[in-house]
């Protein structure tokens, strides 16, 4: 067997038994994964699913995938139109399914699965291209921001497929295809804008004009999006998210954190204390790596990876929630761009930056599996 084949399969094979085990509290119920909430109910006015797992609380952001892969005219849902602009990942639900929303549980939740595995085939072949350790693709297939999504219905695995294909076709010169991917994972979820903005920085400042107006494609599609939700709901998806702006002036969150003297006394908001933690101290080595290495060649690589840290010290850091819920899907593009810019360079990937990312995955993988959630099941 290949290597890479060898690599798939293990990890398809880890993500089955990480899925039917977290399932498997809920009678393997899939639709556990989407955290559908008893609040969230009042917001859609249409027909749910029977047998459907409600969770007493708040949920996750995978219930408002589901009720609009239910009601894709926004018709019956009152859900905020933020999560109506993601609309690639709910479409394709609905598209998987023929319609039948039954089956959208399981239409969510085998996307992101396929997603993972496709797009670390992807990964291997950029591995591939540069003679790296073909190992390094454990380090993203399993990062902890992946195992956050599949088990709650997340955009991330899906942006992320349309990223590597983006990426990939970059590498390839492909600059249309590139673009062309941009596009879809712009529409699945507009985090695709951290790493597409430093992108056009650099083909600003390498005055590559025709590059720059190329990958500006995706822009002008988000924009058009934006446009048509406004024309037909009467209101900009971009500017309807109620939870809050999530960036502060650079280092402001950070500093609040660490000198925050009032200590948790619960356990659980003790262990989302210290889930910060471990992507500061990545973030500080990363610098570290960078700045003792020679660089020679300012590439794109390098520009993401930057931006990507400066956006890890601009995030703002709220206390006693689940931080590495969060933290752990924004750390996806900073891994990411970590071993590109290593590979890329031809070097030997910091064993300090790999203890990290494997930490992180452990510790929501144990959490995940230990968490009690209260939940009933409609009938």
């Amino acid at each position: 067997m290949k290597k890479e084949h060898e690599i798939m399969l293990i990890v398809g094979i880890f993500y089955l038994i990480f899925i039917l085990l977290f399932i498997s509290k809920f009678n393997f119920n899939p639709s556990a994964t989407i955290e559908l909430s008893e609040k969230s109910i009042p917001q859609y006015n249409g027909k749910l699913s029977h047998n459907l797992v409600i969770q007493k609380g708040d949920g996750f952001d995978g219930q408002y995938y589901y009720i609009i892969a239910t009601d894709l005219l926004h018709k019956r849902s009152l859900v905020s139109l933020v999560w109506f602009q993601r609309i690639v990942y709910p479409l394709l639900a609905y598209i998987f399914v023929l319609g039948d929303i039954s089956l959208l549980p399981w239409s969510l939740l085998l996307i992101n699965f396929f997603s993972i595995i496709l797009g670390t085939y992807l990964f291997i072949k950029i591995l591939k291209k540069y003679k790296a350790n073909l190992n390094l693709a454990y380090l993203w297939a399993l990062n902890a921001g992946f195992l956050i999504a599949i088990t709650r219905d997340l955009t991330e695995p899906l942006m992320f497929l349309f990223i590597m294909l983006a990426v990939y076709y970059l590498e390839e010169k492909n600059i249309l295809l590139s673009s062309f991917f941009f596009v879809y994972a712009l529409l699945t979820k507009e985090a695709t804008l951290l790493i597409l903005l430093p992108l056009l920085c650099f083909f600003l400042v390498k005055r590559r004009f025709k590059d720059l107006a190329i990958f500006s494609i995706p822009l002008l599609a988000f924009l058009i999006w934006q446009v048509t939700i406004f024309i037909v709901l009467n209101k900009f998806a971009i500017f309807s998210y109620g939870g809050g702006f999530v960036f502060d002036l650079p280092f402001t969150g950070v500093s609040k954190y660490l000198l925050w003297v009032e200590f948790p006394e619960n356990p659980r908001e003790v262990y989302h204390y210290f889930s910060i933690l471990p992507l500061l101290f990545f973030s500080v080595i990363q610098i570290y790596t960078i700045l003792k290495s020679k660089i020679q060649k300012f590439t794109p690589y390098l520009g993401i990876l930057l931006f990507q840290i400066f956006i890890m010290f601009t995030l703002k850091f709220r206390l006693y929630t689940e931080e590495i819920d969060g933290m752990g899907r924004y750390a996806i593009s900073l891994f990411l761009f970590s071993i590109l810019y290593s590979v890329e360079r031809k070097q030997k990937y910091d064993c300090w930056l790999i203890l990290i990312m494997i930490f992180m995955s452990f510790l929501f993988f144990a959490e995940r599996l230990c968490q009690i959630i209260n939940y009933f099941v409609v009938p």
